[in-house]
């Protein structure tokens, strides 16, 4: 629920602080006090635009913030996983607007983009007004209310067609995309074959050309290289007029063996110089494989390796890749060659798991859809019954289920709410009605019906009274008390049928300070509310009848 408000510069609000103890609260207030800047604010911390001109005269930035206490395990843990939150059962939203009309976010102090602040927000403030009754019209939510009254079995059946679902959308795309390469690839199938043939022929190495020429410099440079590892060879192999390194460093080595057990230090040397003579023995080797001393030409074997190089370097420049890219542009290739070749049993197989996989989903739609027509029975005699006692004794809501020629995400079938308000008429799409009070009290009906279920978000109704009668004003406040039994209202009214129901009030009040007129919020105690109720009742002049009505009113709430 929302523990505490605060609005600050906004329009006529130049600061106003509202706390709240759950339950149910009213706001009041005069015509022009700063009620629509206060639902206005409210909306702001669900990601709605801001207005024109809502930053008070002579400010520079308009600031809402809000605390949230007793948020859902859920939505903890989405905070946390965002890196919004550390698990913490309460959360602040916050919304700053400059003067030029920029606006800046923040979830727990972070500044967050303005999509992250109206997910988070919407999933802790409901906003209802006759002008934002959208959303109940749209009849693609509907499905979302009938759910939601599901217990634990239906929500299972819920989530495994949302998972079969799934996979049938993976196999019929995996499907649409097979045949459309398919499509393409017998058109490029030569191309696919002569790529294949090209690239299998050249047999391209990673990083060969960098190999290649390091190989091709060594055989250019072979005159120098060959007169230096001779010099070398002689060094250290010998010749037939002197031993050479390697012998010497291992008759040293054996000489100092020939010692005996004069000491473990000689026996270490000895053994040093017999592994220094097997080290120069490892490097001739290796040198002997750079430099052959075979005396052959290298001229045929550089033109060998020139030629591969070039090679190389065609197919680089033709296909727009590096060795690598080469080699698994041929390993895709041969893919997608195979594929059309075999694209008859490819698109087969999958023809054949998705018609499986339909058939799988069908059966779980059904039950799925079995279930929702219970719910929706319910939800029908439930929204009934409440608009029977909201003066709506003629109206008939009916929750229809239309069959899809597809399988969609809310099944097999979407659904509908119908509405008939007066006998003698045919039910209609909920979003035909036109008048604004009887599409007020149908939401009021369905969010009560719903708010019976489990403990939902901080509801806002906004003058949701309008264009309606005292009596059935008075049965509005009663329902919306009882669903504060299990959800935070707040109601912004006129109607003190409503007020005197709510069990805080706040009032809105505006003053002139000299320089601008501006408004600030008040909590009311009882006697404040009697005056207000008063007001509401009396109209210009606030006689004792209508102080005696007001206490009436409260009373009937105690």
């Amino acid at each position: 629920m929302i523990c505490e408000i605060n609005v600050v510069n906004a329009a006529l609000l130049r600061s106003a602080k509202l706390a709240f103890d759950g339950g149910f609260c009213a706001v009041t207030g005069e015509t022009g006090a700063g009620k629509s800047v206060f639902v206005t604010a409210l909306g702001l911390l669900c990601g709605e635009k801001t207005p024109a001109g809502f930053v008070s005269k002579g400010e520079n930035e308009c600031k809402v913030t809000a605390l949230f206490d007793g948020i859902s395990p859920e939505l903890s843990k989405k905070l946390e996983e965002m890196g919004l939150g550390d698990g913490e059962s309460c959360v602040s939203l916050g919304r700053r607007i400059s003067s030029d009309g920029r606006s800046r976010c923040f979830v727990n102090s972070e500044a967050v983009s303005l999509a992250v602040l109206r997910s988070v927000g919407a999933e802790l403030l409901h906003m209802h007004s006759q002008h934002k009754t959208h959303s109940l019209a749209d009849s693609q939510n509907h499905c979302g209310y009938v759910d939601g009254l599901g217990d634990g079995d239906h929500l299972l059946l819920l989530e495994n067609y949302e998972k079969e679902y799934e996979r049938y959308c993976e196999l019929k795309k995996k499907l649409e995309d097979t045949r459309r390469t398919v499509t393409e690839g017998r058109m490029k199938k030569d191309y696919l074959r002569t790529l294949v043939k090209e690239l299998s022929a050249a047999n391209v190495k990673h990083d060969e050309e960098d190999r290649l020429w390091e190989k091709y410099r060594l055989l250019e440079n072979s005159g120098k290289l060959s007169a230096a590892a001779q010099y070398v060879r002689t060094a250290v192999n010998g010749s037939e007029k002197q031993k050479g390194a390697r012998e010497r460093i291992m008759l040293a080595s054996a000489k100092l063996a020939a010692l005996g057990d004069v000491g473990e230090s000689i026996s270490r040397l000895s053994q040093r110089f017999e592994q220094l003579g097997f080290e120069l023995e490892a490097l001739m080797e290796e040198l002997d494989g750079i430099c052959p001393d075979d005396g052959d030409s290298n001229e045929k074997l550089m033109e060998k390796i020139s030629d591969r190089i070039n090679l190389i370097r065609r197919l680089k420049k033709k296909y727009s890749c590096n060795e690598k890219e080469l080699i698994e542009l041929l390993e895709s290739s041969k893919e997608e060659f195979e594929l059309i070749n075999d694209s008859a049993n490819a698109i087969g197989r999958l023809e054949k798991q998705l018609e499986e996989q339909k058939k799988l989903a069908l059966t779980v739609a059904g039950k799925l859809e079995a279930s929702r027509m219970a719910l929706g029975g319910i939800l029908e005699r439930e929204v009934k019954a409440r608009l029977e006692f909201l003066d709506m004794e003629k109206a008939l809501f009916l929750v229809k289920f239309i069959p899809e020629e597809e399988l969609c995400p809310q099944g097999r079938s979407r659904v509908s709410f119908y509405i008939r308000t007066n006998e003698g008429e045919d039910a209609c799409p909920l979003g035909n009605i036109a008048s604004g009070g009887e599409l007020g009290r149908v939401m009021l009906a369905l969010k009560s019906a719903l708010a019976t279920k489990k403990e939902s978000a901080t509801l806002i109704f906004d003058e949701i009274d309008t264009g309606i009668s005292g009596k059935t004003s008075r049965k509005i406040g009663i329902l919306l008390s009882e669903m504060a039994k299990t959800n935070q209202i707040i109601a912004v009214t006129h109607s003190a049928q409503i007020a005197s129901l709510a069990s805080e009030h706040y009032k809105l009040e505006k003053a002139f300070d000299g320089e601008n007129t501006v408004s600030s919020a008040r909590k009311l105690g009882r006697a404040e509310r009697i005056e207000e109720l008063s007001r509401i009742l009396g109209g210009i002049n606030v006689t004792e009848t209508a102080r005696q009505n007001a206490i009436e009113l409260l009373d009937g709430r105690e």
